[in-house]
């Protein structure tokens, strides 16, 4: 578990399904041509002093900003980081001072967060050559911390690096991205994910290959669906939801009885997301062999199929803009009526 280190203090966070063992850049899978990169930079010592790392959520972007700070503070394998010095074991975690991991307290990354921030700047590194500041979810900062950020990215120390990480690129201000270098992740392949899983769960044969099929490239949604008590609620959900079993004389009660049952109504539309996928790609035609979540050969493979692509198109949209809602705290019951509304 990492922790958020604020003035020299470790302030635990909870434990997220994400936080797997970093041993420097040889622990991260799936993800080759970026480690190469980063290697590239610190062997021609050309670091840049803020990069962004942007991609799909849980596929390892803080994991990787985790093992740079590795590599760049080892001295046992300088350049690359290792799995025994006392260095890399307190990075990995979260509890050296010159690694210093900033989150949203609540809803948003905060200005006070950014001042307090800004006092630990101008202390520089303790210990190791260098001070990496990792804000994770960059795009919680809101309109002040934003503008203040702004001042320790324009003036930067030469021996402080930041590491921004999101999922959400589009929240990110321009003014913010366009002062960092641009690290791109990809989605992890499902041959990774499944050995990822297997290596952190009991998950083995064709429950494996199905979870790992599910995750769409995400390490942390796979083990979320594997620790999750209510998969098999969501996926009774997501059943109804893209075969349209809804009555479109009562959504609010039929929100209502969602909520009841699914606490966290956002990883249930992922779910329900790729089932659509699924009809979209049904419905043009495209080869069943690619399909993730409908089995192929089934009643609703075959409603799927028959449906016009304009309207598989809109209700994937529709679900889309239910998980864009979510995101921005729009009111669950609020969100929910407009998706069930156009799935009915």
């Amino acid at each position: 578990m990492f922790g958020v280190l604020i003035m020299g203090n470790v302030v635990p966070m909870s434990s997220r399904p994400s936080d797997l063992l970093i041993n420097g850049f040889p622990s991260i899978s799936g993800h080759d041509r970026v480690v190469e990169r980063l290697q590239r930079a610190i062997s021609t010592r050309r670091v840049h002093h803020a990069y962004y790392f942007t991609g799909p959520d849980g596929v390892g972007k803080a994991a990787t900003a985790v093992a740079l700070t590795q590599a760049l503070c080892c001295r046992e394998a300088p350049g690359q980081g290792c799995d025994g010095c006392a260095v890399c074991s307190r990075l990995a975690r979260g509890i050296h001072p010159d690694l210093m991991r900033v989150e949203a307290e609540g809803r948003q990354i905060k200005i006070k967060q950014i001042r307090q921030l800004e006092e630990r700047l101008a202390q520089g590194p303790h210990e190791a050559p260098v001070l990496v500041i990792l804000i994770d979810e960059v795009e919680r900062l809101n309109m002040y911390s934003a503008n203040a950020l702004l001042k320790s990215l324009e003036e930067p120390r030469r021996d402080v690096h930041f590491v921004l990480v999101s999922s959400a690129s589009h929240r990110v201000p321009i003014t913010i991205r366009s002062r960092c270098q641009q690290v791109r992740f990809g989605p992890l392949a499902e041959d990774v994910v499944a050995r990822i899983l297997s290596e952190h769960t009991d998950l083995e044969g064709a429950e494996l290959a199905r979870v790992a099929r599910l995750a769409e490239g995400s390490v942390s949604r796979g083990l979320m669906l594997v620790e999750h008590g209510e998969l098999e609620v969501w996926q009774r959900w997501v059943r109804r939801m893209a075969g349209g079993d809804l009555s479109e004389l009562d959504i609010p009660g039929q929100v209502q009885d969602l909520l009841r049952e699914v606490e966290d109504p956002e990883p249930m539309l992922g779910l329900l997301l790729l089932r659509l996928r699924d009809h979209v790609l049904l419905a043009a035609g495209v080869d069943e062999g690619r399909l993730v979540q409908v089995r192929p050969g089934t009643d609703e493979a075959q409603r799927a199929r028959s449906r016009p692509l304009v309207l598989a198109q809109r209700r994937l949209a529709a679900v889309e803009a239910g998980l864009r809602d979510l995101r921005s705290y729009v009111n669950k019951h609020l969100a929910l009526e407009r998706v069930l509304l156009q799935l009915s």
